[in-house]
């Protein structure tokens, strides 16, 4: 003799099943929001000093000699190369010689980056960033662009940094 499982049994497991999927459903788009909001945050925040696009023109007037470091944080390009570039400027001690000019607030970046060139004195391709540029009297003297961690460390020694 066999006994009936009771179709309120099976409500209530299905129930579950369904608790189940829609809590799986809600942490997989909570995961995804924290990790879109952590791709905003730069790797190099906290060991570079940090000015927007908007802060740029005024730092250069107040510094006129100085070496930029110009990238957009939701790149993977960026995120990958800061990852590496952030143990160089710790070595070299260089946290207080470059400025990191965030571009993930404009919303034409190669744009952005191809007018800055020409107000400063360079022609620089819109895509080319990661880069690093070296301003002498507010006007771009040396530029190394499409950065990796050799061509960087290849233009800070040239620096002298």
């Amino acid at each position: 003799m066999s006994k009936k499982k009771p179709a309120k049994n099976y409500i209530i497991l299905s129930i579950i099943y369904l608790g189940v999927i829609v809590l799986v459903f809600y942490f997989s788009k909570w995961y995804q929001t924290f990790r879109e909001y952590q791709k905003q945050i730069p790797v190099i925040r906290g060991v570079l000093q940090e000015v927007d696009t908007l802060e740029v023109e005024h730092y250069l007037q107040e510094e006129p000699n100085a070496i930029l470091y110009l990238c957009t944080a939701v790149e993977d390009k960026c995120r990958n190369f800061e990852n590496e570039f952030r143990y160089i400027v710790k070595k070299k001690g260089l946290d207080s010689v470059i400025v990191y000019v965030n571009l993930s607030d404009e919303d034409d970046v190669e744009k952005y980056v191809s007018s800055f060139g020409a107000k400063y004195g360079s022609s620089l391709r819109g895509d080319s960033y990661p880069m690093l540029l070296e301003f002498e009297d507010g006007v771009i003297q040396d530029q190394a662009v499409d950065l990796t961690e050799a061509t960087a460390s290849s233009f800070l020694e040239r620096k002298n940094h």
